[in-house]
This record gives C-alpha cells, sequence and structure tokens, in this order.
C-alpha cells in the first residue's frame, strides 16, 4: 500500500492509507487480532447484531461515512469525520481505525523499507 500510495504522489494524485487494528471484545476469535478484511463489515456498516458492542458501531459509522466521504469527493475528509492526512513520503502518515481513531506514523516503516530495497535490488540485477 505504501509503494502504491508513493506512486500516486508522484502522479500529483492525493492516497489515503489507513490502518485497522479494531478487535471487537465479543468476538470468539480475538486471539488472531484484527484479521485481513475484518474491516469489510465496518466499512459497510453491515456489522451483525451479535459479537460487536457500540464502540464497533461507533468506529463502524465512523468508516463508513468516510468511505462514502472518499466516494463521492476523492477525499474522507468533511464536518464531523476524522481528520484523514493524504500520504506523503515525507510524513508517512496513515489513519488508525482502532479502539480509538487516529493519525499514525511510519507503518510497519521497517519492513517496508526492507521490502522497497529488496525490489529496487532485484530490478536492477534484472537491467
Amino acid at each position: 500500500a505504501r509503494v502504491m500510495a508513493r506512486a500516486c504522489n508522484k502522479d500529483d494524485q492525493n492516497a489515503f492509507l489507513y490502518h485497522f487494528t479494531r478487535v471487537s471484545p465479543g468476538l470468539a476469535r480475538r486471539s488472531l487480532g484484527a484479521t485481513h478484511g475484518a474491516e469489510i463489515g465496518y466499512v459497510f456498516d453491515t456489522l451483525p447484531a451479535f459479537g460487536f458492542d457500540d464502540d464497533d458501531r461507533e468506529l463502524s459509522r465512523a468508516m463508513s461515512a468516510c468511505w462514502v466521504q472518499f466516494a463521492k469527493t476523492g477525499d474522507p475528509n468533511g464536518p464531523g469525520l476524522p481528520t484523514w492526512p493524504a500520504y506523503l513520503a515525507t510524513s508517512d502518515q496513515h489513519l488508525e481505525f482502532g479502539d480509538e481513531v487516529k493519525t499514525g506514523r511510519g507503518l510497519y516503516k521497517e519492513a517496508c523499507d526492507l521490502l522497497e530495497k529488496v525490489a529496487k535490488q532485484r530490478t536492477g540485477a534484472a537491467k
């Protein structure tokens, strides 16, 4: 996602990174953490009645509103919504959707830096 966001920046396009960390206290699989795709029910505001609490529903409303705003305008920010910074390589910011909604910086930075370094080396070796 970081590589794609940086590519958008090169084309003067905004990209918005997020990290979903919410693990509902009512779910039996809490030991798995926030698994891939777990945010989908939140984004589309389609959480089932069982296993989710008021904090989940509030997070779902916020996430859904951000996605709708983005679909309408190309920017997830708007009145009453969390401030979601556009991604810039220099600040390396994202929005975390978890027990609280907050701005973060340097998401998996070391791993992303290593992946980019390896990719550049492999690309350079292929030429």
